[in-house]
């Protein structure tokens, strides 16, 4: 098949762009959530993890078992799903979260 030099520079103009976009979106997506993860872990003051059960704050959040007790701990992250279940919980004990969408 032969396609004419010209269009396949367009092409490959148009393909290099579109990925660009992706990768700053992706970029921007990941950013945000590093810092969400971030603030969570800041929130967790060891008086707040003596007065909040992580536990009880899994079931009201319906996350799965260890999920948060992991993360404080440094190993394991929160994926999206479980941070969308968790900060409106949080918010509920005066968590301010970076993305004012949960409040």
């Amino acid at each position: 098949m032969f396609i004419h030099m010209k269009r396949l520079k367009k092409l490959n103009h148009f393909v290099k762009n579109t990925h660009l976009n992706i990768q700053k979106t992706e970029l921007n997506i990941g950013f945000n959530m590093n810092s969400e993860l971030k603030n969570i872990q800041q929130f967790f003051t060891e008086r707040r993890l003596r007065c909040l059960s992580v536990k009880s704050l899994e079931i009201e959040a319906k996350l799965p078992a260890k999920t948060l007790a992991h993360f404080l701990k440094g190993r394991r992250l929160l994926n999206s799903e479980h941070l969308d279940m968790l900060i409106p919980v949080l918010v509920d004990f005066g968590y301010k979260p970076v993305d004012e969408q949960f409040l």
